[in-house]
């Protein structure tokens, strides 16, 4: 009899995705790949801590807001840390409504 493994147990659902101080290239696949597990997991709570992000592009920042709304949507209670220099823009685009927005005041 041989033991079985699942694919969570193999690689382990994602729950954070700690993104750079620029949104770029590197961010974007960054995002694809967390993206693609957490939606894999089943209801699962999701986190992004934009705390150390200075600069985003309209395409990285399109892509981020794509995933916390399909997130959102799908069931998945996801998280945004942020600090007061993206307050406003986290407000325009509309995340507030398919997640929790902690703005941390540094």
């Amino acid at each position: 009899m041989h033991a079985t493994t699942t694919h969570d147990e193999i690689h382990p659902p994602a729950s954070t995705l700690v993104l750079d101080e620029v949104l770029d290239a590197a961010s974007c696949r960054a995002m694809r790949r967390f993206h693609k597990r957490a939606r894999r997991a089943p209801r699962s709570a999701a986190a992004i801590d934009l705390r150390r992000t200075r600069a985003t592009g309209s395409a990285a920042w399109g892509i981020l807001s794509k995933i916390v709304r399909d997130l959102g949507t799908g069931g998945h209670a996801v998280t945004v840390f942020a600090e007061q220099r993206l307050a406003r823009l986290l407000e325009l685009s509309g995340l507030a409504r398919h997640a929790r927005i902690i703005i941390s005041q540094a």
